[in-house]
């Protein structure tokens, strides 16, 4: 079964509950100034974290997430950042 993400881009797999698009551009900026963007991003962050809502319900592990999210590392990298991310109105999961 093929979903799309909030830009219409097709994926593979039966992800249910994804978070909705609205919902996410509510945090959206605090997620972006987390990390400095020196070059154009390759994923979109709405799909980095997917993935991570999707580690955390499922309780599996970095490796363990579907090939339809990005690369596990990624995604494991974006977490420790919006993780550590002090409280000045910046990202923190």
């Amino acid at each position: 079964m093929k979903k799309s993400n909030r830009d219409g881009k097709e994926r593979e797999g039966n992800l249910s509950k994804r978070l909705h698009a609205g919902q996410f551009s509510v945090i959206e900026h605090l997620l972006k100034s987390a990390r400095r963007v020196t070059h154009p991003r390759k994923y979109d962050l709405y799909d980095i974290f997917c993935a991570i809502l999707y580690v955390l319900k499922e309780g599996c592990t970095w490796r363990g997430l579907p090939h339809d999210f990005p690369k596990w590392n990624l995604v494991c990298y974006y977490y420790q950042i919006w993780s550590a991310a002090g409280p000045n109105g910046e990202a923190s999961v």
